[in-house]
């Protein structure tokens, strides 16, 4: 009887056992689960942060876009444009040698007899852009005349050779006043100043007629000249010539 009391509990003992392994086997599986749905909820955070990561690079995008247009808006253009010789990088100077008041007048005497004022550029090198007249009288107002202009390495010399440039012929327009002549569109005027002084004047262009009345300052600095038709002769004061030279900044 004491056996089978013994082996009932032994039995008892055993099927306990079972049972509690049954038990630890559901929790792992529990575990498992648990752990499982964890993974997945790592997935799909990561993915969520890839959506992000995504939406990043759209905006390193959109960045890169916006600097191409700056790009071609024209900052980096306009700084091409400004290596070009432009009025912004030019000045002008009309130069003045008189006092604006005449104390006598010249004028051309014969068939390419001239006159011509000698000035010097404030800068090297220049372009010579127009030239200012005093007309000092109405007599002689509607005759031709030639405008010329000479080039000289030398300063305080007469005007040799050509001359750089000779007008077709013209007449001025307004008497005791000055008249402006625009000089920027003659191309051989291009070729520039690079030294010495220049010469505007005016040349005849007819044996049996006199040029206009061109004002002469006694006080001015010299530089007055005048062609004979033979050689050049020098004048007291200054012919009343205003010229205008354009040179780079």
């Amino acid at each position: 009887m004491s056996k089978i009391l013994r082996f009932s509990s032994f039995f008892a003992f055993m099927t306990a056992l079972s049972l509690l392994g049954a038990c630890s086997c559901g929790g792992g599986d529990d575990d498992d689960d648990a752990s499982t749905d964890d993974t997945l909820g790592a997935d799909d955070d990561a993915a969520d942060d890839d959506v992000v990561d995504d939406d990043v690079a759209d905006d390193d995008i959109v960045d890169d876009d916006t600097g191409t247009d700056d790009d071609t808006g024209t900052d980096d253009d306009t700084s091409i444009d400004d290596d070009t010789v432009t009025d912004d990088d030019t000045a002008q100077t009309q130069i003045v040698l008189d006092d604006g008041s005449a104390e006598a007048s010249s004028r051309t005497i014969c068939n390419e007899c001239g006159i011509a004022q000698e000035f010097t550029p404030p800068v090297y090198p220049a372009r010579l852009i127009s030239a200012s007249f005093y007309i000092n009288s109405s007599s002689g107002l509607t005759r031709e005349t030639k405008l010329v202009v000479y080039y000289s390495t030398s300063k305080y010399t007469a005007p040799a050779g050509d001359p750089v440039y000779l007008s077709a012929a013209f007449t001025f327009t307004t008497a005791n006043a000055w008249n402006d002549i625009d000089l920027s569109g003659v191309a051989e005027l291009d070729t520039l100043i690079a030294s010495g002084d220049f010469y505007v004047g005016l040349q005849g262009i007819d044996a049996l007629d006199t040029g206009p009345y061109i004002g002469v300052d006694y006080e001015g600095p010299g530089g007055y000249w005048g062609w004979t038709g033979s050689v050049w002769d020098g004048g007291t004061g200054c012919l009343m010539i205003r010229p205008t030279v354009q040179y780079l900044m």
